[in-house]
């Protein structure tokens, strides 16, 4: 019997430590391999989870055969088992929703504070709290749609409009780079880089 609970334990355990420690390697390093490894994890998880079922089945088995207490053991490797596909879930939801963030930094080199919306092709505006002049930030977003992501920057003196990501469709995330520059007292412009 305990050859079958080892079996079992680590038909629990091994996709579990594998899964999160490469989704916690994967969220550091953005390497694309990760990214595979973790769907063969899945798929090896899969695998591995009918094997901890036979386990369990023929743990309860010989326990009856034997008359040996083992409620608790089938219970631990059933929770086990039954917890990797919450987990599994959740990372692949999240992995999803960091892939498709919209990571925006925006330089202020004017002397005014700007106020900078965003609109996605959904219509649906994103405000960014006012930018304080020479100075730097960056925000995420998730946009929504597809088509452009336009922007307007405003002050006390300017008002500046224009294109952030000339196209953009759900799911697929990016970055750019808004750097409002003042050109002289009054007037500005500011200039997109993706």
């Amino acid at each position: 019997m305990n050859k079958w609970y080892r079996i079992g334990l680590i038909s629990a355990l091994l996709p579990l430590v594998m899964g999160t420690g490469i989704f916690g390697a994967w969220v550091f390093t953005r390497q694309d391999w990760l990214m595979s490894a973790g769907i063969y994890t899945i798929a090896g998880g899969l695998i591995l989870f009918v094997a901890g079922v036979v386990a369990v089945f023929f743990i309860a088995r010989l326990a009856k055969k034997q008359g040996l207490p083992c409620k608790k053991k089938i219970i631990t490797l059933a929770c086990l088992l039954v917890a990797n596909f919450p987990v599994a879930m959740w990372m692949t939801f999240s992995a999803l929703d960091i892939l498709a963030e919209y990571k925006v930094s925006i330089i202020n080199n004017s002397t005014e504070s700007a106020q900078i919306i965003f609109s996605d092709p959904t219509g649906k505006i994103h405000a960014v709290p006012d930018v304080s002049p020479h100075s730097k930030t960056q925000m995420i977003f998730h946009f929504e749609g597809e088509g452009a992501v336009m922007y307007q920057v405003t002050s006390k003196t300017f008002d500046r409009s224009g294109t952030l990501f000339g196209y953009i469709t759900n799911g697929m995330g990016g970055s750019a780079v808004l750097e409002i520059q003042e050109v002289e007292i009054g007037r500005a412009s500011c200039r997109e880089r993706v």
